[in-house]
């Protein structure tokens, strides 16, 4: 599995490539200059980052505010109007289960049906983002945030049936808006600076779940519910008025390289399945997709279940535990990114990470004492500079009219996985908690860690590393005599062959 992931040539086409060890480990020559056509871009975007955080941070808030509000608002519902379970100890204790397990089929119905749309529809949106740009559908992903707010209104102050929260939270699930935000950023950002923007963008979508708890714990339902209002009319000012990142000229136009027939492009054709995995044809971006899913484990699907067994915690020791490993992810995301990356590039970031993951699986695995628990999460999250490092390296392997079919691909791929992962795994802690031995249950920590270190392997025998310099910076290789090309014109030369990208 190593040996294929870690091939001899990680290439997308076929230009000639490094043939030997006495090759691969020579000087890095200085990364190719950007294009005044990219330069030109990136600083006309790089006024528009603050609005850009506004779009993510915001968006998140009131998506956060009204998932907040919609159990309590279900159960009352269910129960006829009223909350059974607003009252205390002294609450009817049988009309609140019946009216909470009602609300939870719901829901869980209703989270299966947005990850099956997400799945299905993440290539189609990918797809679209490259012919018709990134803007149309961060704007498109923001109405449907708003949507869901005003959903939460007319349930509260309208008195609307619940379902109506429930119909819009599928449709705030049609665009994936990591897929989006993700392309925008990339498109604007030149190689070097990927990753430490990638980070803040996984920060700020993190932190939610700390504003949200405090704003619930002090303020009333009225008050978060005009809230979550005010911030989704704000987002969709901020998007209509974000400039687009991926100019009309470099958008998907044929012939090209995922449409060699010789016509024409039309936007139809672009749903092709072969447009899609053909990207994925190459050992490059299978080594990438197979990181991806690597910095996406899901082990903490029973961190939790599995502590509280161990150790008998609470959920006030488990909030204790895992405070110091939320700093330590936001730290390491903020602070330790950026320098991390000018000294080892992003393929000693992603193993880094990675190294840090598999030692923090195996402290889990083992674990003994609370301390010993907080230990082992503050290495899992120090892992968390691995994350931001691979998708800044899958974003940069296709050309700019190309990247949305790749993300949005790999977007279904981690949707379909994460969730078999999960569900996997919490079965694995069902079975040896119930049946034993108890050593098992920590079986999905070891699996992970497995996972950590074969892509350390992987990357520790990748031979054709000349694209990732010091400064993280990425080295398009020129075809002999093609000196004078701009980057560009690379991206679009209509040759037999697609530009190769080593890695």
């Amino acid at each position: 599995m190593v040996a294929a992931l870690a091939s001899d040539s990680f290439a997308i086409g076929s230009s000639p490539s490094v043939s030997s060890r006495e090759d691969a480990d020579e000087e890095l020559p200085a990364a190719s200059p950007l294009s005044p056509c990219c330069a030109g871009l990136h600083a006309r975007l790089r006024g528009w980052w603050p609005v850009f955080w506004s779009l993510i941070f915001l968006g998140s808030l009131a998506e956060g505010l009204v998932a907040l509000n919609t159990l309590d608002l279900a159960v009352a519902y269910f129960s006829g109007g009223t909350d059974p379970c607003a009252s205390g100890p002294s609450h009817d204790k049988r009309a609140c289960d019946e009216a909470v397990a009602r609300a939870k089929e719901v829901h869980t119905l209703v989270d299966i049906i947005k990850s099956v749309s997400g799945v299905l529809l993440s290539p189609v949106v990918g797809v679209l983002c490259d012919v018709y740009g990134r803007k149309p559908f961060i704007i498109f992903y923001e109405v449907t945030v708003l949507i869901y707010v005003l959903s939460l209104g007319a349930v509260f102050w309208l008195g609307a049936p619940v379902y109506w929260i429930y119909a819009a939270k599928v449709v705030d699930g049609l665009v994936n808006s990591s897929l989006v935000f993700q392309l925008w950023l990339i498109d604007s950002l030149p190689e070097q600076q990927r990753a430490a923007f990638m980070a803040i963008v996984y920060v700020l979508c993190d932190f939610e779940w700390v504003v949200v708890p405090v704003l619930g714990g002090l303020a009333s339902r009225a008050v978060l519910a005009a809230l979550a209002l005010a911030c989704g009319i704000i987002v969709v000012v901020l998007a209509a008025c974000l400039p687009e990142s991926l100019p009309r000229g470099e958008r998907l136009r044929g012939p090209g390289p995922l449409l060699r027939d010789g016509r024409s492009h039309q936007a139809g054709r672009a749903f092709s399945l072969r447009a899609i995995t053909r990207l994925f044809r190459s050992p490059a971006s299978r080594l990438v997709v197979f990181l991806y899913v690597s910095a996406t484990a899901r082990s903490s699907a029973i961190q939790y279940a599995f502590l509280k067994l161990r150790l008998g915690i609470d959920y006030k020791a488990y909030s204790q535990i895992t405070l110091p490993s939320t700093v330590a992810n936001w730290l390491a995301q903020l602070c330790l990114l950026g320098v991390l990356q000018r000294i080892l590039g992003l393929r000693g970031l992603c193993a880094a990470g990675f190294a840090c993951a598999l030692a923090g699986d195996v402290a889990y695995f083992t674990v003994l004492s609370k301390e010993w628990a907080a230990l082992a999460g503050v290495l899992l999250n120090l892992a968390a500079v691995a994350k931001p490092a691979v998708a800044a390296l899958f974003l940069s392997i296709p050309a700019p009219h190309e990247r949305g079919h790749m993300q949005g691909a790999v977007t279904s791929v981690l949707s379909v996985w994460g969730t078999v992962q999960s569900a996997g795994y919490n079965a694995l802690f069902a079975v040896f908690a119930t049946r034993g031995p108890e050593v098992l249950t920590g079986l999905p920590f070891l699996t992970d860690g497995m996972l950590y270190f074969i892509s350390i392997i992987a990357l520790a025998c990748t031979r054709h590393t000349c694209l990732v310099h010091p400064s993280g910076e990425l080295e398009l290789p020129r075809p002999a005599g093609d000196e004078g090309m701009t980057e560009e014109s690379l991206v679009d030369a209509e040759g037999p062959e697609p530009t190769r990208l080593s890695i």
